[in-house]
């Protein structure tokens, strides 16, 4: 959060979107196969330019828009006070996120699903015994 607090980073979106965003948002496979509407101008408080973006065009960037993951890169690389281990521990969870959004990793809920459908003794009956 200081990052986005220091880059005065605003996130803002008409409540219609966010509706909107939350029903795509509960599609199976949503981190992949949907597109979010995201603010792209999010170093601006004018008026939103929003677009529709997967959600590794916003977590990894586009040639446009810089993701999430690198505005909180540029500024863990310019906090004097950050202890090295502090900061391979946060860039190590900011990989994992960056690779669940662009499917190099399965996302839980993904390989959840997977280890059930595909355990010996399940029958494809929605049922998962003890």
């Amino acid at each position: 959060s200081r990052a986005l607090v220091s880059f005065n980073c605003n996130f803002y979106l008409p409540l219609s979107y966010v509706q909107e965003n939350m029903k795509r948002a509960q599609q199976r496979n949503a981190v992949l196969d949907q597109k979010f509407y995201f603010r792209t101008n999010i170093q601006c408080c004018c008026e939103p330019v929003i677009a529709e973006m997967t959600i590794n065009d916003i977590i990894n960037g586009t040639g446009e828009f810089p993701g999430i993951s690198n505005v909180l890169r540029a500024y863990i690389k310019h906090m004097p006070d950050l202890e090295f281990v502090t900061a391979t521990r946060i860039c190590s969870y900011l990989s994992l996120i960056q690779k669940r959004a662009s499917g190099e990793l399965l996302t839980t809920a993904t390989w959840m699903r997977n280890f059930v459908k595909n355990h010996p003794l399940y029958e494809q009956d929605s049922v998962v015994s003890e």
